[in-house]
């Protein structure tokens, strides 16, 4: 783990698939609004002493709770100003034409006054959150789910493994803070009542095992 151009924390394991490692560092930059701090990371797999391979990512450190009815971050009250984003755009729909793209519209969030964006019915692009993270941005994961068929497992089946894949892709993220599996989801309810309740039991449940560190 590095910080600049300072090795802060360094552990070694065997290269077995699945397993934890943990680094610790002695005093910890957190992750914050005002201060977005991020420390490099580099994995290294080794033969002896030579690297065959290198992994180049980075890594935040932060808490977020709720307490009561009010939220902290790094264990201070926090509001949260946030935009409804739907992520959409004149020329690709859900698609953003490019990288500057997804930068800017955080940007623009933020010059307006807002701390964070609860991403709409879509799963936003990775570099979404990668400009969260790096500008100190606060969102919510959020599923594209409206019109779902509770009357089908299938579509229940289909929901819960592509919602566990989009949680396994993004939780690392510093910048996202919940996670919201089912959103408008009353009509189906009211259709199918008992399949919709242990649906979202179900899935609020899979979340947690994924994820305790983050709300549901």
């Amino acid at each position: 783990l590095l910080d600049g151009s300072e090795e802060v924390a360094v552990s070694s394991a065997p290269a077995t698939d699945g397993a934890a490692m943990s680094l610790r560092v002695k005093e910890p930059h957190l992750w914050s609004l005002e201060d977005p701090h991020l420390y490099d990371l580099r994995l290294e797999l080794l033969d002896g002493d030579t690297v065959i391979d290198t992994v180049n990512s980075y890594a935040g450190l932060r808490k977020f709770h709720i307490e009561g009815h009010k939220f902290y971050l790094n264990n201070q009250p926090i509001f949260l100003r946030l935009v409804l984003d739907q992520g959409f755009y004149p020329d690709g729909v859900w698609t953003a034409p490019n990288d500057d793209a997804l930068k800017a519209d955080i940007e623009k969030s933020m010059a307006v006054g807002f701390n964070g964006a609860r991403p709409h019915q879509k799963v936003f692009e990775e570099r979404f959150h990668y400009w969260a993270d790096k500008l100190g941005y606060l969102t919510w994961g959020e599923f594209s789910d409206w019109g779902m068929n509770f009357g089908s497992p299938q579509a229940i089946h289909n929901h819960q493994r592509e919602w566990r894949e989009i949680v396994m892709r993004d939780l690392n993220h510093p910048s996202i803070v919940a996670w919201t599996p089912f959103n408008e989801t009353i009509g189906a309810a009211r259709d199918h009542f008992e399949a919709h309740r242990r649906a979202v039991e179900e899935t609020y449940h899979l979340t947690r095992a994924l994820d305790p560190s983050r709300p549901c």
